[in-house]
């Protein structure tokens, strides 16, 4: 669950969401659990992304699975 949080987080910052796992992971490391309460204060205050608001992904061959 933590790693889909910072995925979120990571698409919601338009930021690689591996920095975003790499930040938290260290964050908890060095405040001796203090990342915890970050991580419980931000899953209440960010939204919650709705299906259609997800990006489509396209790859060469476009949309509609064309080439062409």
């Amino acid at each position: 669950m933590v790693a889909v949080f910072c995925g979120g987080v990571g698409v919601y910052a338009d930021m690689d969401p591996t920095v975003i796992r790499l930040v938290r992971a260290v964050a908890s490391l060095l405040s001796l659990g203090a990342g915890i309460l970050a991580y419980i204060v931000a899953v209440i205050i960010i939204p919650v992304q709705k299906d259609e608001d997800l990006p489509v992904a396209s790859g060469p061959a476009g949309p509609e699975g064309e080439s062409g």
